[in-house]
């Protein structure tokens, strides 16, 4: 009877301990209860004590790593492949999907100039290999989705077709380990195939020189899982070294911005190691050749371009490349069409299917 009575008060001990430790470890982190509207009390309890319990986290991944051991290789629709991170992409809003295809094919029959359009997969496509063989969730199949679209656009546009250039080419590092994004060993193979498609030379990958400015990024599906083995990711970027090929790369903006290079390296420093190509995205980037070149190209595209357009930035005098979800319908109204030798739609599967921003190009000026 004693010994039952010693357990419950120490019970009752260790309960209040945590309690006050709760609370004391939520006042050190500035941890806050839920307000209401952000989920049941359950909902709010539960979310409050993933942050105020002592070592949660540090349990959580501990639970992941043991449960990666047992062969569980899948948290929040995030593969855990080996030493990268995969990830799997949902099932297509049919809305977001008509809505973009319509409105594409309705802004190219009004053209006189040439349009291209091209889907870039994302690694869940092209590294399907690499993904484990014994998942809770299906791979989407991005090959079918960009076949049917291309059979939309037939007739309506010229579709350059990357998924076999990448798919040829997958035991490269195509892809960044903890980003879904193409690096720029990726982004060479993309640029290779337009630039043919397009009319142009691609310039061969020997002109251009490597150089690594940063050796230990980890990206934005690294914060989304708490398993902790995985390789961190190289940056790089690649100059045009053979002739004089200069740049400036403008941001229209409040205010503008304006770099003399494709690669503002000093943004690594600032803690956005990414944005060192092209300075990152916005609205509307200019980047322009200063000594006399060729053509002009109007490039509708999201963030997977980035590491395409600084290889295509060698085959034309002026590149604007506009994003359809940041720029205002004054901007887009600004654009005059006629002025470009070509136009470009070039997005990653995963926006086209699940943003409706392109459907924002029925509002250009013409």
């Amino acid at each position: 009877m004693l010994s039952k009575r010693i357990s419950a008060i120490l019970m009752l001990l260790i309960l209040v301990g945590l309690t006050l430790s709760c609370f004391f470890r939520a006042r050190l982190y500035g941890v806050a209860f839920p307000e209401r509207g952000q989920g049941t009390i359950v909902e709010r309890t539960e979310a409050f004590l993933g942050e105020a319990v002592p070592f949660s986290r540090t349990m959580r991944s501990a639970k992941v790593d043991l449960k990666y051991l047992l062969g569980s290789r899948e948290q929040e629709g995030i593969f855990m492949s080996g030493k990268r991170l995969i990830e799997n992409i949902e099932e297509p809003v049919s809305s977001y999907v008509q809505s973009n295809t319509e409105a594409i094919i309705q802004f190219a029959q009004q053209q006189s100039v040439p349009t291209y359009m091209s889907l870039i997969p994302t690694a869940s496509a092209i590294l399907q290999n690499a993904t484990p063989p014994f998942s809770d969730s299906r791979i989407y199949n991005q090959k079918q989705f960009i076949d049917e679209r291309y059979k939309n656009f037939s007739g309506q546009l010229s579709c350059v077709d990357v998924y076999s250039t990448l798919l040829q080419n997958n035991s490269q590092p195509l892809y960044f380990n903890t980003e879904s994004l193409l690096t720029m060993q990726g982004g060479y193979f993309v640029y290779e195939l337009l630039s043919k498609r397009m009319g142009n030379a691609p310039y061969s990958l020997d002109r251009f020189e490597i150089a690594h400015i940063q050796q230990n990024y980890y990206g934005s599906l690294y914060d989304k899982v708490e398993f902790r083995n995985i390789e961190p990711d190289i940056i790089s970027i690649f100059t045009y070294r053979r002739g004089l090929k200069e740049f400036s790369v403008t941001h229209t903006g409040e205010p503008n911005k304006v770099y003399h290079t494709l690669f503002p390296q000093f943004l690594a420093d600032l803690g956005r190691p990414l944005d060192v190509m092209l300075g990152g995205q916005s609205a509307i980037v200019d980047i322009e050749q200063k000594k006399k070149f060729r053509n002009s190209l109007l490039v509708f595209c999201d963030r997977q371009m980035f590491s395409v357009l600084p290889f295509l930035a060698c085959d034309y005098q002026t590149i604007r490349a506009v994003d359809l979800e940041q720029a205002t319908d004054q901007q887009l109204r600004s654009i005059n069409t006629s002025q470009y030798d070509e136009i470009l739609f070039a997005y990653s599967v995963d926006t086209f299917m699940h943003s409706n921003a392109l459907s924002r190009v029925g509002r250009m000026g013409g």
